[in-house]
């Protein structure tokens, strides 16, 4: 009778090792995804949020809370000593140790959702290229203004 309390026991501990063993690595992986979840925030993944307000008097205070120049937060964080609570309060609105660009959303009527999956530099090289088109036909166009002178100049002359 003694040895199968033993071989239980043995049994019960080999059954708690094991489940110890599993709850730890468990417990690994789900500390390397939240660490690899904030490496990615690191890395910019976020880039937009969209919040519904339930007032438009808490949209304001949002918006006007956030609505603070570069120039004024550069020079609050040169001067910590005699702006410590305002740095303090500028350091508690960072977003993963980066300032949040607030503003108020387009409607969806002024979006064009054709555009929507080109990405910012796509953009800037469009609207480059515009302007070159345009300045190029700009040009031209001044071009044959000046050489249609120039003939009709000539022509006044032989008649």
């Amino acid at each position: 009778m003694r040895r199968s309390s033993v071989a239980k026991k043995s049994e019960l501990e080999k059954h708690y090792n094991q489940e110890v063993a599993n709850y730890k690595k468990q417990r690994e992986r789900s500390q390397s995804h939240v660490h690899k979840e904030g490496e990615e925030c690191d890395k910019k993944t976020i880039k937009y949020a969209y919040i519904v307000f339930r007032s438009m008097e808490g949209m304001q205070k949002v918006l006007d809370a956030y609505n603070i120049t570069k120039m004024y937060r550069f020079t609050t964080t040169l001067c910590k000593c005699c702006c410590q609570s305002r740095y303090s309060k500028f350091r508690r609105m960072h977003f993963y140790n980066r300032w949040i660009k607030v503003r108020q959303a387009s409607l969806p009527d002024e979006i064009k959702w054709e555009n929507i999956g080109y990405s910012k530099q796509n953009r800037r090289f469009r609207k480059c290229a515009i302007w070159l088109i345009a300045l190029v036909l700009t040009f031209i166009g001044m071009l044959a203004v000046v050489y249609l002178k120039y003939q009709s100049d000539g022509l006044k002359e032989d008649f």
